[in-house]
């Protein structure tokens, strides 16, 4: 964490995608709040209806933008870096972004 050099943090799921106009969004947000923000998830990837009702979003699968200091305050010894994104209270970015599962899936299609 103290390695890292900006103000603020972009925690995504490895494979996870923004979609165009991600960094407006997040320079917008960034400028104006000092809340968490999400992505919004992609309209064209989403799961089945009653999957989503199944089973619980990972943490990072909409990634998590946060301060540096709040994340600081926030994260433990030990602590994952997806545990800190549970939180509740976070705004939504006006961009959204495709989930990894959803970029696994398109890769594997795309090889068969």
């Amino acid at each position: 964490m103290r390695s890292a050099r900006g103000d603020w943090l972009l925690l995504l799921e490895p494979g996870a995608r923004p979609l165009a106009g991600w960094v407006d969004a997040i320079v917008d947000h960034v400028s104006i709040n000092k809340n968490p923000a999400r992505f919004l998830g992609s309209r064209n990837h989403r799961r089945p209806f009653f999957k989503r009702f199944a089973r619980r979003a990972a943490p990072l699968e909409q990634g998590y933008l946060v301060s540096k200091r709040q994340a600081s305050a926030t994260v433990r010894t030990g602590m994952a870096l997806a545990d800190m994104a549970g939180r509740s209270g976070v705004r939504k970015l006006v961009a959204e972004i495709v989930p990894a599962w959803a970029v696994k899936a398109m890769r594997a299609e795309s090889v068969d």
